[in-house]
């Protein structure tokens, strides 16, 4: 038996073990049922295995980090042949780019939340001023809301159009939603600014229609903290800072929510930004 191990290099249950980094008890109970054997057992019934098999134990490894269940992976060990492989290899590489993928975005997201929050912890109350916007920006848009209320924000109408607007563009939930209103709408004395057009979130340019670009330049800002409901408050300061400035606003403002239920327990201190560009 040493002669045999010596010239095949075999090793004990505890050594191979030890090579992977596991416990002894996972080679036991994948031998009982008849994942991976051994290569040899000995006239002791001890369990010996070759250096060549390494390989083979990351891959079963592998692929049950990715969520492959131990019964597909004993299927595929029973059944393996190169094709099989390449096949397999294949679909597991695609299933990690999209787990990739997916992970980039939580990325964004936590990145963005990081400098809105950040932003958004400089105001402790509303104010209007100027400033300018150094880069173009692509805002992927829902459909028209054919002047659907704001007001009616938390009916079931509303959520439709926010559902309906993630899942006709496959987004996810995460992504930072805002909306769109055009301003010859605007009216703070009658509130019938509440009228939106638009869901939007910040996008590349990889889509082939309902882009909209938001040009680089002067813009008239408006940071809203409160209720959402006083928010007309905020738009009024806006309406009398142009109008004393004589300025010609663009024909969309933009909302973006800074600070709001996801970092703030209190409505009070929630905080809205509105972007007007200045012609």
């Amino acid at each position: 038996m040493e002669d045999y191990m010596t010239k095949k290099k075999l090793l004990s249950t505890g050594e191979f073990a030890k090579l992977c980094n596991i416990p002894k008890h996972v080679l036991i109970y994948y031998d009982e049922i008849g994942l991976f054997k051994p290569d040899k057992y000995g006239k002791n019934g001890y369990r010996y295995y070759s250096y060549f098999q390494y390989d083979t134990f990351v891959m079963i490894s592998a692929l049950k980090k990715l969520g492959m269940s131990l019964d597909n992976i004993k299927e595929y060990m029973n059944n393996r042949n190169p094709k099989i492989f390449l096949d397999l290899l294949s679909e597991k590489e695609s299933e990690l780019d999209k787990s990739i993928e997916q992970l980039k975005q939580i990325k964004r997201y936590i990145s963005h939340l990081k400098e809105s929050t950040k932003e958004g912890m400089i105001y402790d109350k509303s104010c209007v001023f100027e400033t300018n916007i150094q880069n173009d920006e692509y805002l992927l848009l829902s459909d028209d809301f054919d002047k659907n209320k704001a007001a009616e924000i938390l009916t079931d109408n509303f959520i439709e159009k926010y559902s309906d607007f993630i899942n006709n563009n496959r987004l996810d939930s995460l992504e930072k939603i805002g909306l769109m209103i055009r301003t010859d709408r605007i009216d703070v004395y009658t509130d019938t600014f509440m009228d939106y057009d638009y869901f939007f979130i910040p996008t590349d340019k990889a889509y082939s229609s309902n882009i909209y670009v938001r040009k680089k330049g002067m813009y008239l800002i408006g940071i809203h903290v409160g209720d959402y409901e006083r928010i007309s408050e905020t738009y009024k300061q806006m309406m009398i800072y142009s109008e004393k400035k004589s300025m010609i606003l663009g024909e969309y403002a933009f909302e973006e929510y800074i600070l709001n239920d996801l970092t703030q327990g209190n409505s009070k201190t929630y905080v809205t930004k509105i972007l007007i560009p200045i012609i």
